[in-house]
């Protein structure tokens, strides 16, 4: 799918006379950013009908935040090297932040969230190893990755948000590349391709949704249920996992067996 077929946009299509973007009195907004480190993330999210509790997320992962005021705020500050982590979702209109400014934190070790409702195959897909199916709005999600599955059910619920909702709130995903799938939507009859929800890419630094962020369901804090929290803390927990790091042990037994090898070998060639 090309970037101009994407048509009228969600903007367009769904906010005028739907209710506020939630976002819209947080831009701006700092929270507890005296240094600067992995652990200081750079937030834009372009609309949500509903509080998505990102920023709770990240405050309980024990994240600093700054939210952008806009697209080219955020560029701008990404490319300061004074961030580990960069959310960015793009969900109405069809502005996006850089792709080389992306490419470019990914590169030197930054951390990426991103998703986008148009769906752009123009380089923002496949920085991600990603690529859309070209089926939409999932109802249900199953997790399938055991650290994305704490605190939660599965399946999780993917709803469209009232008072009118969106017109794009899922979009299925296959991966390319070294891609690994999270989570998965629902198989769609005549199509044989994965409908991946979640796709972490890049080595383990980066991870493209396929769902809009206040989408997730069951939300109801008063008695304790909030999926859309625990879930985006558990993608979260996804991208600080380190590397399994090799014991020494099994590094110097790896170089016995290899030796072992080599020594038979040898000698199977001079009989």
């Amino acid at each position: 799918m090309s970037f101009a077929s994407f048509g009228i946009s969600q903007n367009t299509q769904n906010l005028q006379g739907a209710g506020t973007n939630f976002y819209k009195h947080l831009y701006g907004t700092i929270f507890n950013a005296s240094s600067r480190g992995a652990m200081d993330a750079l937030v834009y999210i372009s609309t949500v009908r509903e509080n998505d509790y990102v920023l709770e997320a990240l405050q309980a992962r024990g994240y600093s935040y700054t939210v952008a005021t806009d697209w080219t705020d955020f560029d701008t500050k990404l490319a300061s090297g004074n961030y580990g982590l960069a959310v960015a979702f793009v969900q109405t209109g069809q502005t996006y932040p850089s792709l080389i400014g992306l490419q470019s934190f990914i590169n030197t070790g930054g951390k990426v969230i991103f998703d986008d409702y148009n769906r752009n195959e123009d380089g923002y897909a496949s920085l991600f190893e990603a690529s859309y199916t070209g089926n939409l709005n999932f109802t249900s999600m199953t997790i399938i990755d055991p650290t994305l599955l704490n605190g939660l059910s599965n399946p999780v619920e993917i709803h469209n948000p009232e008072p009118s909702g969106w017109g794009i709130y899922s979009m299925g995903m296959t991966t390319i590349g070294a891609g690994e799938v999270l989570a998965t939507f629902p198989s769609v009859k005549g199509d044989r391709s994965e409908q991946a929800a979640i796709i972490k890419g890049n080595g383990g630094n980066t991870i493209i949704l396929g769902y809009l962020s206040d989408t997730p369901f069951d939300l109801n804090p008063a008695k304790g249920t909030n999926n859309r929290q625990i879930l985006f803390q558990n993608v979260l927990g996804s991208l600080d996992q380190p590397p399994v790091p090799v014991s020494p042990w099994a590094l110097v037994f790896g170089i016995f067996l290899i030796a072992v090898f080599m020594v038979i070998r040898y000698k199977r060639n001079l009989a």
